[in-house]
């Protein structure tokens, strides 16, 4: 097998570290009360270049500048045990992946080839700690090209446990848009939170990210990844969410209540309550 050549850049910031929940643990239908909050889960060969950027959990959103932003990508979201991308195919040429680590444990990127063997090519970016994000830019003719995590640890081998994809260059695919300059999970929208009661998990995110709603109303969140998710909080807990299912929450009192996903605690978000 023939790899690339990989030059990484650790820059310096913040890590971002979190406790979680057992990410292999799967829940069916489940209801709970917990405090002033009813809860329900329903079932319904080239160059590369890596670069490392880790994101503070603390610090402003404004002062948050992934790395590759402006530049025409793919956004990889990675978590136990899913990729997700922003996109499937790409015309042929330099094409920058730009993946993050949302899950509890390290991950990394590879791109290879069909087939096996030393006529095999291989693109591989280091392991990037949870919280962070990298870089993998590679020169890609048309073709099939698998993408995983290559990383084998006491889980087992990353991407037998799902963490792996189809990625297709050819010409006529759609071009790639550029790279947003701040993760999509991180942008508040506290003085334009929306009405509705239905919030969305797609991509590693809850959007919106910021909802607002009126004492007694009911939220449901739909889960679309590939992989559980929760909503969890100090008040109330969904448990895991699988694929194609959701999980609601009733809010009987005014407040402001942040949540997170305790499988990928980096995912969070927010429920304003008016009386």
């Amino acid at each position: 097998m023939r790899f690339a050549r990989v030059l990484t850049v650790v820059s310096a910031g913040c890590l971002l570290l979190a406790c979680s929940a057992d990410p292999a643990a799967t829940a069916g239908p489940s209801e709970a009360t917990i405090g002033p909050v009813v809860t329900s889960t329903t079932m319904s060969s080239g160059e590369t270049t890596a670069v490392t950027s880790a994101e503070s959990s603390t610090a402003p959103v404004e002062t948050v500048q992934l790395p590759g932003s402006g530049s025409p990508g793919v956004e990889i979201a990675l978590g136990e045990w899913a990729l997700v991308p922003s996109a499937v195919e790409a015309p042929p040429g330099m094409i920058t992946f730009r993946f993050r680590n949302l899950g509890t444990v390290p991950h990394a990127l590879r791109i290879r080839t069909a087939g096996s063997g030393d006529n095999r090519l291989e693109w591989r970016a280091e392991a990037v700690s949870p919280g962070e994000t990298a870089l993998l830019v590679a020169d890609l003719a048309p073709g099939t090209y698998e993408i995983d995590c290559p990383i084998e640890d006491a889980h087992g081998e990353h991407d037998q446990l799902g963490m792996e994809m189809i990625f297709t260059v050819h010409e006529g695919a759609t071009s790639l848009t550029p790279l947003p300059d701040s993760p999509a999970t991180e942008v508040p929208a506290s003085d334009e939170a929306a009405s509705s009661t239905a919030v969305t998990i797609a991509e590693f995110a809850f959007a919106p990210a910021e909802l607002g709603i009126s004492v007694g109303s009911t939220v449901t969140w739909s889960n679309s990844d590939p992989t559980p998710h929760t909503v969890t909080s100090d008040d109330f807990d969904t448990g895991p969410i699988d694929q194609g299912a959701s999980g609601t929450v009733t809010f009987p009192a005014a407040g402001s209540f942040e949540y997170f996903c305790a499988i990928h605690p980096t995912m969070r978000g927010r429920v304003v309550v008016e009386p």
